[in-house]
């Protein structure tokens, strides 16, 4: 039924409602009313206003069916116009809703006299109400009664003002427009920003409700009772128009590149509350400042998660091909989505960041943690922001490696093998250590690459937080730390891009993973990869009742007998090149399972390797920091190396705290559990120990963001031991 519908049926002078009649309305749109005083009348049909009553008695009506929204009908059978003397009218209120929560009245008036209203005002969210009208007129109780009438409320729907505002700092002041309830919005003109994307309108500066397109045209009508903001929502594309190209160099400027992020800078401070384990063992966290409210959700190759953070200078993370300078000054030469010349595979290619403040802001049982794009009062550089030990040269901007190294040579490209140590000579044979990775890093003279540093893991941890308003990242994404399966070949193929295995085992592994093929099941074993190595599981498809067959992504195909293993282990770089985002993984089914990598800020991590870091390491229970590599005569402690303050575990157990000094994450608690605090683990012991982040193809348990293994010895390295190249491994010491 549309509305409210009031009737009321006078007889002698005298009105009275028809108890129960809601004018509720049959499948047909008829109208019937029920369970009325007195007696009931049946009509077989009511059309054009006329009404065939089969009985009538003391004035009560039971309708069967009403072509028209109008009743006239009393008295002893007959039917239309005015019958006995009585005027009959049906209100409707339309959308609207009496005060006082009824849905039926009536009301009617004898002939010759005037028509009864009713008593309440409808009212209506949004709308002032005009009056009643029949017929087009309007109705009133100075209107005289001549005949029944279909009264229907004639609303007007209330003015309010609508703000439009550009939302970003220095623009143009903003502009109102009259809106009216329940109207769809008038397309408008889409804004123009230099160096920006139009996203469209929203009801919140950051996240909220959309209501025009980025193409201007209108999403909805205005559905609140009252006037509004709207902002618009901007995607940088950096200042584009302020890069400028060195063709002589085959460089782009640099002072050009940091003119491009800053062009993105908003100085606001965004901020995330880690609780003290002691306080709350918890995993969660809570945003603060311009964070509170911001949203970043996880990715997949079939869809781009929510990214609040995007075009926003202090979350900037733009691919691009480039390096080191010897003196430690970054280089960019091709930028993804601007160069056509820009090739992750062909080229070393890392994420450009900038140069960020943090601010620490101790309180009760917790640790404020403060960003900012801007030095505000009382922040401190990051690691990494100085190049010398002076403080006298700053970065204009930091490269995070995309991927992690594969020949030793301090790479980052896609596509490529995760490089730790084999007995065989496989691809991607390098013994990495925390030992070999700082040497290696010492010795470099060509450029001012490094391998893996603490600043780096701090980069990601931290901003994993703030991002995603998590203490312990570990329950929102893995990584690949759990896919250490194998399995027997159950059908033998001949020049196939498959592999047959059971169906027990099938379901052991996923879509995405990688997988090798040979005659054994040792990682250092080249027979375990002779006939594929680290191939892409594209698809898992039925072979019979019992057995399954895992679609190979090979550039071969391969002949299997039943004599053949199945192995899955670490992954090729670049397997998450495809997710839609600069943050998520394969698929949701995988983001926590600990069976593929997962990207973040654009940078791929948890291979299935450890990851060496080069400038730290522990001895007793005293950790050791050096942010110039060659500064140091040797991993010794003494010249170049900074003891900190903060005591380091001795005895393994899982990360209940960390603390953040000198711009290095140090766990300070193993206390927690499984599924509290960090959510992941510290191997440690009282001896002089490399330290290793993330994990192997292990314990799902254990491994993840935030894990750390400062147990084996400085040189210890292996099949599961691999590193990643750093762009700030000559720097000054953070504060």
């Amino acid at each position: 039924m549309d509305g409210t519908y009031i009737d009321r049926v006078v007889q002698n002078g005298m009105s009275a409602p028809l108890r129960d009649s809601g004018a509720l309305r049959d499948e047909d749109g008829a109208v019937k009313g029920t369970n009325l005083a007195g007696g009931a009348v049946t009509s077989d049909k009511l059309a054009d206003g006329a009404v065939g009553a089969a009985k009538v008695a003391d004035g009560a009506v039971t309708r069967d069916k009403l072509a028209q929204e109008v009743v006239d009908m009393i008295g002893e059978g007959g039917g239309g116009g005015q019958v006995g003397g009585t005027i009959i009218c049906l209100f409707d209120t339309g959308k609207g809703a009496f005060p006082d929560g009824t849905t039926v009245a009536h009301t009617t008036s004898t002939g010759g006299g005037f028509y009864v209203l009713p008593e309440e005002r409808p009212v209506r969210t949004g709308y002032e109400f005009v009056g009643w009208y029949g017929n087009g007129e309007p109705v009133t109780e100075a209107t005289v009664a001549t005949q029944s009438l279909d009264c229907v409320a004639k609303w007007k729907a209330n003015r309010y003002d609508l703000t439009l505002d550009l939302n970003y700092k220095d623009a143009p002041a903003p502009t109102t427009r009259d809106i009216h309830y329940d109207e769809k919005l008038a397309d408008i003109a889409v804004p123009e920003r230099e160096g920006w994307t139009f996203m469209g309108w929203f009801d919140d500066p950051a996240a909220g409700v959309q209501h025009y397109a980025a193409d201007g045209s209108a999403l909805k009508a205005w559905d609140r009772a009252e006037g509004g903001t709207l902002y618009a929502q901007w995607r940088g594309v950096g200042g584009t128009h302020l890069l400028r190209f060195d063709a002589e160099a085959g460089r782009y400027d640099n002072d050009s590149v940091k003119a491009y992020l800053d062009f993105c800078a908003d100085g606001l401070a965004y901020g995330v509350r880690i609780p003290d384990y002691a306080s709350d063992p918890g995993t969660e966290a809570v945003k603060l400042g311009a964070n509170a409210g911001l949203v970043l959700e996880m990715s997949t190759l079939d869809k781009a998660g929510r990214n609040d953070y995007a075009g926003k200078k202090l979350f900037w993370c733009v691919r691009a091909n480039g390096g080191v300078d010897p003196d430690g000054m970054p280089y960019v030469t091709a930028i993804e989505g601007i160069d056509e010349g820009f090739d992750a595979v062909a080229y070393d290619t890392y994420a450009i960041t900038p140069v960020y403040y943090r601010l620490v802001d101790k309180g009760d049982g917790y640790e404020d943690r403060w960003y900012s794009d801007t030095r505000l009062a009382g922040y401190r550089p990051c690691a990494g922001a100085y190049v010398d030990a002076e403080k006298t040269r700053i970065r204009p901007y930091i490269l995070r490696a995309c991927y992690p190294d594969s020949t030793g040579d301090m790479d980052s490209r896609s596509g490529t093998v995760p490089a730790s140590q084999t007995a065989q000579g496989l691809e991607g044979n390098f013994a990495h250590s925390g030992q070999k990775d700082f040497e290696l890093s010492k010795q470099r003279e060509r450029d001012g690459l490094s391998f893996l540093t603490y600043g780096d893991v701090a980069y990601m941890l931290e901003f994993m937080q703030l991002m995603l308003g998590v203490k312990a990242p570990k329950t929102v994404v893995t990584g690949l730390v759990n896919h250490n399966w194998n399995a027997q070949v159950t059908v033998g193929q001949t020049a196939a891009k498959s592999v047959v295995v059971s169906k027990a085992n099938a379901e052991k592994t996923d879509v995405g993973c990688f997988v090798s093929v040979g005659t054994a099941t040792s990682y250092t074993d080249a027979s375990s990869y002779s006939l594929a190595e680290l191939a892409q599981v594209k698809a898992i498809e039925p072979y019979d009742e019992n057995n399954s067959r895992l679609v190979l992504d090979v550039a071969r195909a391969i002949t299997t007998t039943t004599d053949n293993k199945v192995i899955g282990w670490k992954a090729r770089s670049g397997s998450c090149d495809a997710v839609l985002g600069t943050f998520g993984t394969l698929s949701e089914d995988v983001a926590k399972n600990g069976k593929a990598p997962f990207r973040f800020q654009n940078c791929e991590w948890l291979l299935g390797v450890y990851e060496a870091v080069m400038n730290m390491y522990h001895t007793g229970d005293t950790a050791y920091v050096a942010p110039d590599a060659k500064a140091c005569a040797a991993q010794d402690g003494k010249t170049g190396w900074t003891a900190l303050s903060q005591k380091v575990p001795t005895t393994s157990g899982y990360i209940g705290d960390y603390a953040v000094e000198r711009g290095a994450m140090v766990p300070k608690d193993a206390s927690a559990t499984s599924t509290t605090g960090y959510n992941v683990y510290i191997y440690s012991t009282t001896g002089t120990c490399s330290w290793l982040v993330g994990g192997d193809c292990g314990s799902l348990s254990d491994f993840g963001p935030g894990f750390v293994d400062a147990y084996g010895s400085l040189g210890d390295s292996g099949s599961d031991v691999g590193g990643r190249s750093s762009c700030i491994g000559k720097a000054a010491l953070a504060d």
